[in-house]
Order: structure tokens, then C-alpha cells, then sequence
């Protein structure tokens, strides 16, 4: 008589058909069963859901289904660990609580059992496939993020706009829609004269019926104007929220820079938070340069000689009381600030002061940082009393078998559910020590970084270190006013006492 078992399946995408597609998976499981004489009695499938979209909801899943089954079965098949677990903490989350219903994990492609080789190799694949799944992410940023250099946005488009794909069905550049489109021109030209308010525009459009592309209606409420109004998108700008960065759109914009920044100044924002893109990257340095001698601003370009072109950095004011030359070659300017980048940074002994007392301030507030672990075991701790309470009364007959094991499986799930969360919650802890000696690498190499980075990776990199600007002295550079980051440094670096306030 074969051995019944339970079977799970999934994949992430449809376009891993015919790789590890669902058919796949269930041809090698059910190949395997075959041979250890298994019977699959129930098949639980889950189809192109991401590892990461609902990780949590997912083994929740796995598991109501599994416990259908207790009793009856003693072993779940799947094609590989890494199907339902992408980390180690989930992996044996998900282990420990099917060996509570008295089933135990079989992978059809993998060597695991309960012998001590088993028992290493599943730790093995286990860790490796946390690994892969880090892999996969940071992949996936580098390609998100080559798409949005190429001007393409990849999620949805605000109102206004239309997702486009190519013929590989993968994201393309936004198009107009034209339905709608004008209307938000209209906001903006509009809300710029300084004549209308936002709920002048929302009374407006009250009396006019305008669709979208889909042929849904668009409500142009107070609180969508305002959207509209402060959506960077609308200008050609795409900003990711998370990333906290923008990049250049190569969609259509619906109203020009000098009309959206009217409209944030008549909303109070100042345009000095947005960041300029535009620079020229043959001349990274040119970016917020000033002169030391006028306070002028200073320029670059190439210039012609008599026989060959030179590429040079040099105040244009006329007036500029500067004695020597003006102007500077290109390669002996640029050789400058990059020596000059090296006397900038802070040196070991004062990181490492620095690192010592932060460290031992993060120690004294880990408590603000374990804040949503503390809720959560709190909420196990009520449950599990909950629970207590309830069989207290089944022992006492104040609650049928029936109403108790409903009630009891209830509180049972609840406790599940937030104990994979703690999982991933404490998997999310902050590394304070892997961020610093990051940290520390980035200011010993700073002079390295800059040269071997990309323009606009330059610039970027120059507004964050110098929020005030360059200032250039012919020859050095000089009060040239450091971001606040480096004063901390040197305020922690000096005070040994741990009382130094946390910034």
C-alpha cells in the first residue's frame, strides 16, 4: 500500500514555462513519489506570485492546507526547498510547524531527510536559497534602475499618461493620453496666474465631464489637483520614492519647468529642494562652482587655440578682483579637487572614536529600534493566554469539543501569522556595525569614488558633500563649507563621554 503524501507547487512567473513551470514541478514530484511509493492525495498550487509580493500570507497558506490533512498524511513533496522559503528563518519556521501536525518536508529534487547529511544539506540549500533570493533583488534594482537612465517608468503612470509596453511585453516609454491630457496643461497654466486656488479648479471641473483612456470618469477633486500640481512627473521628471532619487524622462511633459516651478512657489514649496539635472558632463566641476576672489559663479568650456583646443575652468565676471589668470586647464583643475577631496576626509583614528560612540548610544536606544518586535510579542503573549483561558473553559464544560477546537484553531492560525512576522522582522534588523565600516570605506576611498564615478554620479556626489557650493581660490580651494555629516564626525571624534547627543 503506497505511503499518501501532500504535494506544493510554485512559480513566480509565466515566463518560467517550461523551466520550473507548475507542469514541470508536478511531472518530478509525482516521478518521485513514484519511486518511494507515495500516494499524492492533495495538491496545494500557487501560480506567478512573486518571492517576495506575499511571502508571509503564502506559508500561512501552506499550512491551513496542510492541517486539513493531519493525521493522515506524513510527509509534504515539494519540487525544491526554495519554493515556499526564501530564508532561512522561513524555512524553518515553515519545517517546525508542519512537524507539529506530524508531517515532514520532502524536496523531490534535493537530498534531504533527518540523517545528519540530510539534516546539513537542507541547512545548505536553505541559506543558499536566501542568498539567491538577495541575489535576484539587488538584480532586479540594477535593471529597474537602468530602465529609469533610459527614461522609461516603470509602474503606473499618473493621470494623464498611458503604460506602454513593447513587443516583448516589457515597459516603454509613457504616452499622452489624449483624453485627459489637456486638462492637465490646464491645471497648470491655470493655478500659475496666482488668480485661481486649488478649490477654484475643483469647482470648475465639477461642471465638465472628462474620461480617461479606459473610458473611466475623472473626479478632479482639491486633493487630486494637488497631486497633479506637485507630481514632478508632469515636468519630465521621474522620482522614485524609495530611492529617494530622480532621473530624466524621455515621456512628453505636460506643462515646462518654468510654469511647474511658478506653481510650487505659489504653494509654498521652495524649488530649492528639487534637484537639477541638468549639467554638462564634460565638466562635472561646473556644478554650483564659485569664485573665492567675486563670490561669482564660475564656468567652463572648451576654447580654441592656435593650433589646439583647450578645455578650461575660469570665473567669467569681468569685475573679479582676482590678481593671477582666470582661467585654469581642465586636467590640472579637476587633479586638484580630486587631491583636495583626500585632505577632506576624516581619518581613521577619528571615524573610529566616532564609530565607538555611536555605537554605544545605539546600545542605549536598541529599545526604539525593537519597537515593532515588542508589539508583536506582546500580541503572542495575549494570545497565548487567550488560548490558556480557552481550554480552561473546555475543562470545565462551559464550551463544547466542537466550539473549543473552531476557537482554538483560530487563536492557533493567529499566533502563526505573527510569529513569521517576528521572523522577518527580526531578520530586518539593523546592522549598525556593517553600516559604519560601510561608511568608513566610502570616506577612505571618497577621492576614488569620485574619480572613477560617472557625471552625473560627480555631481550627485558633489552636492551631498558640499550643499553650499565649491569654492575655488586659483590655486586650492578654500572656505569651502563641508556637508553636516563631517562636522558630527568631529564632534563625536572630540567628546569621549557617552552622553554626546545622538544626531
Amino acid at each position: 500500500m503506497k505511503e499518501p503524501v501532500l504535494l506544493a507547487t510554485r512559480y513566480s512567473d509565466h515566463k518560467q514555462d517550461g523551466g520550473t513551470s507548475t507542469v514541470v514541478q508536478v511531472e518530478v514530484c509525482s516521478d518521485y513519489c513514484n519511486r518511494q511509493s507515495y500516494e499524492i492525495i492533495g495538491h496545494h498550487k500557487v501560480e506567478a506570485e512573486s518571492a517576495k509580493a506575499s511571502n508571509t500570507t503564502r506559508i500561512i497558506e501552506l499550512l491551513d492546507f496542510c492541517k486539513q490533512y493531519e493525521g493522515k498524511v506524513k510527509f509534504l513533496v515539494v519540487f525544491k526547498v526554495n519554493r515556499f522559503a526564501r530564508n532561512v528563518a522561513s524555512h524553518y519556521y515553515l519545517k517546525t510547524e508542519l512537524l507539529k501536525m506530524g508531517i515532514v518536508l520532502r524536496s523531490a529534487t534535493e537530498p534531504i531527510d533527518e540523517t545528519p547529511t540530510g539534516e546539513l544539506m537542507e541547512t545548505i540549500l536553505a541559506a543558499l536559497a536566501q542568498f539567491q533570493n538577495s541575489v535576484k533583488k539587488e538584480h532586479v534594482k540594477i535593471s529597474m534602475r537602468k530602465k529609469l537612465e533610459s527614461g522609461i517608468w516603470q509602474w503606473q503612470c499618473p493621470t494623464g499618461y498611458i503604460n506602454k509596453k513593447n513587443a516583448l511585453g516589457k515597459a516603454t516609454i509613457p504616452g499622452v493620453d489624449e483624453n485627459c491630457s489637456y486638462a492637465i496643461t490646464y491645471i497648470f497654466e491655470k493655478f500659475a496666474t496666482g488668480t485661481v486656488t486649488q478649490a477654484d479648479l475643483e469647482k470648475e471641473f465639477e461642471k465638465q465631464k472628462i474620461y480617461d483612456h479606459t473610458g473611466a470618469e475623472i473626479t478632479f477633486s482639491a486633493q487630486l489637483i494637488h497631486k497633479i500640481l506637485t507630481n514632478r512627473f508632469y515636468k519630465g521628471i521621474m522620482y522614485v520614492k524609495k530611492w529617494d532619487e530622480e532621473f530624466q524622462g524621455a515621456h512628453t511633459p505636460l506643462t515646462d519647468l518654468v510654469t511647474y516651478e511658478r506653481c510650487q512657489k505659489l504653494l509654498g514649496l521652495s524649488k530649492e529642494t528639487e534637484v537639477r539635472l541638468s549639467f554638462n558632463p564634460a565638466f562635472p566641476l561646473k556644478d554650483q562652482l564659485y569664485c573665492s576672489h567675486c563670490g561669482g559663479k564660475m564656468t567652463a568650456a572648451p576654447c580654441k587655440g592656435k593650433t589646439k583646443t583647450y578645455s578650461l575652468y575660469y570665473c567669467y565676471n569681468k569685475e573679479c578682483p582676482n590678481p593671477s589668470k582666470k582661467s585654469i586647464h581642465q586636467t590640472d583643475f579637476e587633479l586638484e579637487f580630486f587631491h583636495y577631496l583626500e585632505t577632506v576626509r576624516p581619518d581613521r583614528e577619528k571615524f573610529r572614536k566616532f564609530s565607538e560612540t555611536l555605537i554605544k548610544r545605539y546600545g542605549q536606544r536598541q529599545n526604539e529600534f525593537a519597537t515593532t518586535a515588542g508589539n508583536i510579542r506582546k500580541q503572542i503573549d495575549i494570545l497565548e493566554e487567550e488560548k490558556t483561558n480557552l481550554i480552561a473553559l473546555g475543562r470545565q464544560g462551559a464550551l463544547d469539543a466542537d466550539e473549543l477546537k473552531v476557537e482554538k484553531d483560530k487563536i492557533k492560525k493567529s499566533i502563526s501569522e505573527l510569529k513569521l512576522q517576528l521572523n522577518e522582522t527580526t531578520e530586518e534588523e539593523f546592522k549598525i556595525e556593517m553600516l559604519l565600516e560601510y561608511a568608513e570605506s566610502f570616506f577612505r576611498t571618497l577621492h576614488l569614488f569620485w574619480q572613477e564615478a560617472l557625471p552625473s554620479q560627480k555631481v550627485k556626489l558633489q552636492r551631498i558633500l558640499f550643499p553650499y557650493g565649491i569654492t575655488y581660490d586659483y590655486p586650492g580651494f578654500s572656505n569651502t563649507l563641508l556637508a553636516p555629516g563631517f562636522n558630527v564626525i568631529r564632534e563625536y571624534a572630540s567628546v569621549e563621554s557617552s552622553l554626546v547627543t545622538l544626531r
